[in-house]
């Protein structure tokens, strides 16, 4: 089985063209994560072309830099880093790759293995210190480049005594039965914390300038990895510090200086929505957007999304009845209700659950993905269940594989509902 970031799908599920609309959603998930796939939106962004050096969405001269140096960190740290050596070759000068994964033997820098969980544990603590450092030993002339995925937040947050509490977990369970979404959890984070986040990567490489090529999962490029190479705008900040609490005795944030750029997102939820949309539409079947991320807790996703295509589907019964029609597929993306870099294959087993028994369209199936993948057999990062309730009787959902490390766009979410047929 190949397991080069630049390949994405197994080699046992590449080519299938399987026309049952069980497999219709597996399909859509291979297409997902291709359109997605981090080493191409990162190599796309970084590149040399003559003497020039494009960085996201800036243009300059390749010898512009005394040093050029990364930091690529979260569940697509592999793909992003790959994707700079293969771009640049020598001209990067150091680097460090921190993630849950295996780093692939071509990208000959340090790296660290943070397994997936919440921030503050001291794999994650021991890699933030690592990737200050790597900072700080930077200078005028010099460019950091901050490659940034779901799942960074835990590689860039150190505990500060003034500000963390001392139970992160139940801290952090507690916000998510407040009814606190992803995105504010995060923002919550940036700032009972400290290390890199809230601008803090940034603000280490001093006099160097910093570009960020980022991967959204539909939390908002800006606070991906908590923030470490923006400062927390004054909406966010305030949003934080109501959760955490208070500002717990933290200094206000100075600015950073001009030579941090605006983080560049190259892969997002759309991304992946397009994707999985392309690949189906060779199979007759009517595409339709039931909501671009719902950043819900799973049982509660699960009622919106059905709720939602039972309404798409009316929408489009003419189309649906027309001979040439397959069927409708409708497509989402969500966070699970599960702050970044946290393990979604649970989340995912408890949506498909709620989602089977709500669809009431006759031989309609679901699936839900997560796009980050997972390497074990036995728990998939997504399946396939069929309409109807749950219970003894029920048949299993059906686990579909995908290789981990190559992107994190949330998770897909996909529902088809074939042609009536008589």
């Amino acid at each position: 089985m190949d397991r080069s970031p630049a390949f994405p799908t197994p080699a046992d599920s590449r080519g299938s063209r399987r026309e049952a609309p069980s497999g219709v959603p597996v399909t859509a998930f291979r297409g997902a994560v291709t359109a997605a796939d981090a080493y191409h939106a990162t190599r796309a962004a970084v590149r040399i072309e003559g003497e020039v050096l494009r960085v996201g969405n800036r243009f300059v001269k390749a010898d512009r830099y005394r040093e050029i140096a990364f930091v690529a960190v979260g569940n697509a740290a592999s793909s992003q880093a790959l994707a700079i050596v293969d771009a640049l070759g020598e001209r990067v000068t150091q680097g460090f790759v921190s993630g849950p994964d295996p780093v692939p033997n071509q990208v000959p820098f340090r790296s660290a293995r943070v397994p997936k969980g919440y921030p503050g544990r001291p794999s994650g603590v021991e890699a933030a210190h690592t990737l200050l450092e790597l900072a700080q030993g930077l200078g005028e002339r010099d460019l950091l480049l901050a490659l940034l995925s779901p799942g960074a937040l835990s590689s860039l947050a150190v505990p500060d005594p003034t500000r963390t509490p001392p139970d992160t977990t139940g801290w952090f369970d507690r916000m998510a039965a407040g009814g606190a979404t992803p995105r504010e959890a995060a923002l919550a984070a940036a700032v009972a914390f400290g290390g890199g986040v809230d601008g803090g990567l940034a603000a280490s490489a001093g006099l160097a300038e910093v570009e960020s090529i980022v991967i959204d999962r539909g939390d908002g490029g800006d606070i991906v990895g908590g923030s470490p190479t923006r400062r927390l705008d004054p909406i966010g900040r305030a949003t934080g510090e109501r959760l955490a609490g208070g500002p717990r005795g933290g200094p206000l944030s100075t600015p950073l200086p001009a030579t941090v750029g605006r983080p560049v997102v190259v892969a997002s939820p759309a991304d992946g929505l397009r994707g999985a949309a392309d690949v189906i539409g060779e199979k007759r079947y009517r595409p339709v957007l039931a909501e671009l991320s719902y950043p819900d807790p799973p049982v509660a996703a699960a009622k919106r999304f059905t709720d939602r295509l039972d309404s798409l589907v009316k929408e489009s019964a003419g189309a649906m009845r027309a001979a040439s029609s397959s069927g409708v597929v409708a497509f989402a993306t969500g966070t699970m209700g599960l702050l970044e870099g946290l393990d979604e294959r649970p989340a995912v087993r408890s949506f498909l659950t709620a989602a089977r028994s709500g669809l009431v369209h006759r031989g309609a199936v679901v699936g839900a993905f997560a796009t980050s993948g997972a390497e074990e057999e036995n728990d998939p990062p997504g399946g396939v269940a069929e309409a109807g309730p749950d219970g003894p009787g029920a048949p299993r959902p059906r686990g579909v594989s995908m290789h981990p490390g190559i992107t994190d766009v949330g998770c897909l979410i996909v529902a088809v509902v074939p042609r009536p047929t008589g």
